[in-house]
């Protein structure tokens, strides 16, 4: 690879974390939000991590989403949302991270890859989980959800050779077949 688009990945990847982040600089300044996030957060008891990956928490069972909540309550305490929401804002400038990186490589086009991650990062349908501190389960389930779709899609088995595709596409145009395949040649 040479040395120009290298760098052009890196300002690219660079470009979608830091616009990803600094669109949700505004909320960081907000409190808490009234009901979930003072049920999960503010007025939620302090529970050990093993409570959490064991028992069932607000009639519900999240570990995942409890133990990143408990880790910013060790952090950031249980007074100023700030730090929750720049937690998620980090969150979600990653979870752009993997759609730029998923995109390069479905789309083949830097360019292209490059407005779809931003596409995602400023598209306000990410709001309510990134500024709402309850919400984070979303940004944690994309953030480990799209890499495993990303990994399953590079794991699947493909044609072994291009002969093998040409094959299958005659054989799906209604192509006769040639002798020595499955089933008999049509003359």
């Amino acid at each position: 690879m040479d040395g120009t688009r290298g760098r052009s990945g890196w300002l690219a990847a660079a470009g979608v974390l830091v616009v990803a982040f600094a669109v949700y600089i505004p909320t960081f300044g907000a409190g808490f939000l009234a009901y979930d996030d003072y049920e999960t957060v503010v007025d939620a008891p302090r529970r050990s991590f093993s409570e959490i990956w064991t028992g069932v928490t607000f009639k519900t069972w999240l570990p995942v989403t409890f133990s990143s909540l408990r880790i910013d309550m060790a952090l950031f305490g249980t007074e100023n949302a700030a730090g929750y929401r720049i937690v998620n804002a980090l969150l979600h400038g990653l979870n752009a991270l993997i759609v730029l990186l998923l995109a390069r490589r479905l789309l083949g086009s830097g360019l292209f890859a490059f407005g779809a991650a931003l596409l995602f990062a400023l598209h306000p349908a990410a709001t309510e989980s990134v500024a709402w501190v309850s919400e984070r389960k979303g940004l944690l389930a994309f953030l480990l959800d799209l890499p495993d779709r990303a990994f399953h899609r590079a794991a699947r088995p493909r044609p072994a050779v291009e002969g093998e595709r040409a094959g299958r596409a005659a054989a799906h145009r209604g192509a006769p077949r040639r002798e020595g395949r499955s089933g008999p040649a049509i003359s």
